[in-house]
């Protein structure tokens, strides 16, 4: 028999999950709408979306969430036939099935895909002061500029920062480059073609997959380094090296807690 699905922690997420998603409809009544079912250790997951354009961003965002996880639909082409669905299936719906430890991916995927809250919002503190976002931003957009202002042609330091500075002499693997960058597959081609386009990097001879910089794209990512150590210079003349010295190790603090390299 299958279990209760009312009162599984497992199914009280992914329903949560369904029911905060725009776009896919969801009714009180146990077999209407979309929800979720247990039999043993198999789960089955019925989608019901509405007919505007939520509904088919939900069906493209669940239907994405499943690929990921190896499943397709129970429409006679996957793996599981149609006979799998549960008996009294919701109507023009589409159903899934996966194990029930895999529902609960399904749930924070889908969560995660959403516009509602990961987790409780913060409580709101007064203020005495800019947030530090904004004062970042500031010194960011100040060093920038000192940056565009130094003489002779160079690539902006958006560019060198995320993408340049990651090329080394003997070539790069497009995987190792997004590696690098946290760049996904496809930014790394955009990036890749905006390159050549440039004549800055080179495909490997020979049908190799390694990107290779040209002499203009290395001399376009060796100007930085040192247009970038005299803004720094100006700066400790400006502002004086311990404040400097103070704001470089609390950014170097702060930039160390997180989990990838902005």
């Amino acid at each position: 028999m299958p279990e209760d699905t009312r009162r599984t922690p497992g199914t009280l997420d992914a329903h949560a999950a369904l029911a905060a998603f725009p776009g896919i409809v969801t009714r009180a009544r146990r077999n209407q709408g979309s929800h979720v079912r247990l039999d043993g250790d198999r789960a089955t997951v019925a989608l019901a979306f509405s007919g505007d354009l939520h509904g088919a961003i939900a069906r493209r965002t669940t239907a994405y969430i499943f690929a990921r996880m190896g499943h397709r639909r129970l429409d006679g082409k996957a793996p599981v036939p149609p006979s799998a669905a549960p008996a009294g299936a919701t109507k023009n719906a589409t159903h899934y099935v996966c194990a029930k430890r895999q529902l609960a991916i399904f749930a924070r995927a889908l969560t995660y895909a959403g516009a509602a809250p990961m987790g409780p919002p913060r409580p709101q503190v007064e203020l005495d002061g800019p947030p530090l976002a904004t004062l970042l931003g500031h010194a960011l957009v100040a060093f920038e500029r000192g940056y565009d202002a130094r003489a002779g042609a160079a690539p902006g330091l958006g560019l060198w920062s995320n993408v340049l500075r990651a090329l080394d002499d003997d070539g790069i693997h497009p995987r190792m480059l997004g590696e690098r960058t946290v760049l996904s597959r496809r930014g790394v081609r955009a990036v890749v073609r905006d390159l050549e386009r440039l004549r800055w990097v080179r495909r490997a001879q020979g049908g190799g997959t390694h990107i290779l910089l040209t002499d203009a794209g290395c001399q376009a990512r060796d100007v930085c380094p040192p247009r970038i150590a005299a803004v720094e210079k100006a700066w400790r003349t400006g502002f004086g090296a311990r404040r400097l010295g103070a704001l470089r190790e609390a950014l170097i603090a702060l930039t160390r807690q997180f989990e990838i390299e902005l």
